[in-house]
């Protein structure tokens, strides 16, 4: 948009100064005004990311301890509390993570009954996994969701949730 003001300005001020007085202000500003209506200005917001982009941008924030990435990523009410030794702590659940969102679920937090996005990233042992819990609040996706954020569960559980959140109740 910014852009387009500049460009828009840019040519009146040379069209009145190019023709050292040949057009007049009203004729500049027909030109000015032909030029920029053949122009198509959208504004688009874009598509929220997905649970597995948002947590694997979360991950890597704890994993990082990177404090400001991190406050960026969490809920809003969240953010004012979060300091160095909470990312410190919370990032010991990443030590040995490889980068790699093995896989989503969603389910209803039993609580607001807001959907939760259930992130695989990494196996604890045969029978349970490491998860990432992200709150969708509004339009996005936040980190840190449900009680705690990082938790373990088996396979089996993880697997009972819903493949999208469309088919949750």
């Amino acid at each position: 948009m910014k852009a387009l003001i500049f460009l828009f300005t840019a040519f009146i001020v040379f069209g009145s100064f190019a023709g050292c007085g040949s057009r007049t202000t009203e004729e500049a500003r027909e030109a000015a005004d032909e030029a920029t209506s053949e122009m198509e200005v959208t504004h688009e917001e874009p598509a929220p990311m997905s649970a597995a982009e948002y947590a694997s941008k979360a991950l890597k924030a704890f994993q990082d301890q990177d404090l400001d990435k991190v406050k960026e990523l969490v809920q809003p009410t969240l953010a004012y509390y979060v300091d160095e030794e909470y990312v410190e702590d919370r990032s010991r659940h990443v030590e040995g993570w490889d980068g790699e969102i093995r896989g989503v679920k969603y389910k209803k937090d039993t609580r607001t009954g807001l959907p939760l996005a259930v992130v695989y990233y990494a196996d604890k042992d045969e029978d349970n996994i490491l998860v990432h819990i992200l709150d969708w609040m509004g339009d996005e996706w936040h980190a840190m969701g449900g009680a705690w954020g990082f938790e373990e569960k088996t396979r089996e559980e993880f697997e009972s949730y819903a493949d999208n959140m469309e088919d949750l109740d």
